[in-house]
Formats: C-alpha cells, sequence, structure tokens
C-alpha cells in the first residue's frame, strides 16, 4: 500500500452527510479535474471518506443480520454493485435463487472488519432482482429501507434451527465441490497453507489501483500463486507410480544445487510447487519494496510462503528416496 500524505480531518469531515452513492458521484467529479496538490488532496479526502462509509454500511448489515430471521437485506456497495451477507446470503442461495433464475457466487469475506462467516453474493441490477422478487411473493420492506440498505420481507420467519440447518446445508456443497476436486489429500496441512496464501494475495492484489503495477506485477504473481494451487491437485490426483520414473520437464536443480535424476510425476509436481513457491516470494520483495501491499498484510503472505515450502521441500524430499528405491529395485 502506497505512503500518502496524511489527510485532514476537515477535509473528511465535509462529506459527513453525503450517503455512498453521493460520495461515489463526488469522487468522480474530482477525478475529472485537472490534476494538483489541492486536488489530489481533496480525492485522497473522498476515498478516505468513502471508505468510512463502506465501513459504516457493512457493520449496520451484520449488526441486523445477527438476529435476522424473516428479510433478506442487500447492501449498496460501489460500482452499481450491490451484495448480500449474512444470513440472508442463506436465505438467497438456498430458498430464493434458483426460485428465480439467478446464478450466484458465495465468496469467502474478504474484509477485515464486520466479517460475514456465511460468505457474501454480490448481484447486480438490483431494481430487476426486485421485480423478480415480487414474482415471488417477496416484497420490500418500506418502513425499514434507505438509500443504501434494501430490506426485503420473507414469507415466513426462520427458527435458530432452521438458519442452522440451512448453514449445514450450505457447507455440504463446499464439502460435495472440494471431493469432485480434491478427492483425497495427501498433505491437507500443505492444501489449507495454500488456499489461505491464494486468498491473502488475490484479496490484497485487488485493492492495488496503480495500473501499471497491476498489469505488469500482479498478473504474474496471481498466476504462480494459482499454478502452486494446481501443482497441489496434480500431485494428490496423481495415481502412484508403478515403479515407472520421468525425466524432469526441464533442467531443475535440488536444493543442493545438483541436478535432479529421473523421478516421478508426483515428484515433479512437488518441485514444480516448490519453484513456483519461490518464484511468488522472490517477486514479493519488489511489492515490499513499492509499498504496495501493507507490510501487515505482506508478512502474512511471506509467512505462508515459507511454510509451503517448508513443508514441500520435506514432502519433495521423501517422494525422491521412494522414487530412488523404486529404480533401484527395477533395475534389479
Amino acid at each position: 500500500m502506497t505512503k500518502s500524505p496524511s489527510i485532514k480531518t476537515a477535509e473528511i469531515d465535509k462529506y459527513e452527510n453525503f450517503d455512498l452513492h453521493q460520495l461515489e458521484i463526488a469522487l468522480k467529479k474530482l477525478q475529472q479535474e485537472p490534476a494538483s496538490s489541492a486536488t489530489k488532496a481533496s480525492i485522497r479526502a473522498a476515498r478516505q471518506a468513502l471508505r468510512q462509509r463502506q465501513r459504516l454500511i457493512k457493520a449496520q448489515v451484520m449488526e441486523f443480520e445477527q438476529t435476522n430471521d424473516h428479510h433478506l437485506l442487500v447492501f449498496d456497495s460501489t460500482d452499481n454493485f450491490s451484495k448480500i451477507a449474512g444470513h440472508s446470503v442463506l436465505f438467497y442461495t438456498l430458498t430464493i435463487a434458483d426460485r428465480i433464475h439467478r446464478r450466484y457466487s458465495v465468496k469467502n469475506d474478504s474484509d477485515d472488519y464486520s466479517r460475514s462467516e456465511d460468505g457474501v453474493v454480490s448481484v447486480r441490477a438490483l431494481e430487476q432482482l426486485e421485480l423478480q422478487l415480487a414474482e415471488i411473493n417477496i416484497f420490500p420492506d418500506r418502513k425499514l429501507s434507505t438509500e443504501e440498505l434494501h430490506f426485503y420481507k420473507l414469507p415466513k420467519v426462520y427458527s435458530d434451527e432452521q438458519i442452522a440447518k440451512l448453514r449445514d446445508r450450505s457447507h455440504q456443497d463446499v464439502e460435495r465441490i472440494t471431493s469432485i476436486i480434491l478427492p483425497l489429500s495427501p498433505i491437507p496441512e500443505l492444501y489449507t497453507l495454500i488456499l489461505e496464501m491464494n486468498r491473502l494475495l488475490y484479496n490484497n492484489c485487488k485493492r492495488i489501483s496503480d495500473t501499471l503495477a497491476r498489469e505488469t506485477l500482479v498478473r504474474p504473481m496471481i498466476m504462480d500463486a494459482d499454478e502452486i494451487l494446481v501443482s497441489y491437485l496434480n500431485f494428490a490426483n496423481a495415481k502412484p507410480s508403478s515403479g515407472i520414473v520421468h525425466r524432469p520437464t526441464d533442467s531443475t536443480y535440488t536444493s543442493t544445487g545438483q541436478t535432479t535424476k529421473p523421478q516421478s510425476t508426483q515428484a515433479q509436481n512437488l518441485l514444480n510447487l516448490l519453484l513456483y513457491t519461490r518464484n511468488l516470494r522472490n517477486n514479493l520483495a519488489n511489492i515490499e519494496n513499492l509499498r504496495l501491499i501493507h507490510h501487515r498484510e505482506l508478512c502474512d503472505i511471506l509467512e505462508r510462503l515459507v511454510e509451503i515450502e517448508r513443508v514441500t521441500a520435506r514432502e519433495y524430499a521423501k517422494q525422491r528416496r521412494k522414487d530412488q528405491q523404486k529404480a533401484t529395485t527395477t533395475n534389479d
């Protein structure tokens, strides 16, 4: 995250009575003005006010969702998107979306404030959604709704037990997807670390606003992180070799600097994982140098990469010993 001069409180206070949409309009107008130090200061203040407004909205949403038992709450976000969080995610995905033929994707909540443990769903075209909801007798609750928060009264009240069952169904869907992608995880610790690292990297990289950095530095890192996950899945789903070993696809070296000997598919996938991990860790050096990600968040990513490398190196050494034993047995 790039460092910027401190923003004076008075510059933010003038946006105190602006709602989210008014702040977005104000920011876009400022961005169209000729560049100057005063304009840049105003843009920083408007962005800060916008972030504060988003935090306030999310806090209001999650406070309501703690005891929500008969409303669908849709709250406004930026760039014409709206979102659903908390219990409303369960109501929407498991009882509503299929009925109105709406596709959806539940994503982990990447916010470090007022987090939704049930994930977040993004929606576009709120007016169209409202019409579709009306077709199944779900109508706006005008008493609760505001310019930023849109409440829709559900036909039934859900008990705590029913909400818990909906959550269980949601988790079962995730588990079913995981079982298809990864029938058996031979190293659960490594798989968990890779997933956590990917989420941290993606959520921090998407906050980088610098276009040049996104095109030149961020894209290769996201691709490396994806290759790390794919390499693990290839390793985990590979059938055990029946004594046949394969030569690496390119010239690679072990941690001791010696050229690798012929090795199995499992070992090659682990080696790929190791090389992509080291490459990603090295690329993060420039991210730190340019202050594109906050130091605390960067440390979290690096700590997981170091642990991924440690576990992978250990498992790679084990696999190489197995390969050498098989090769010896075959030669005999």
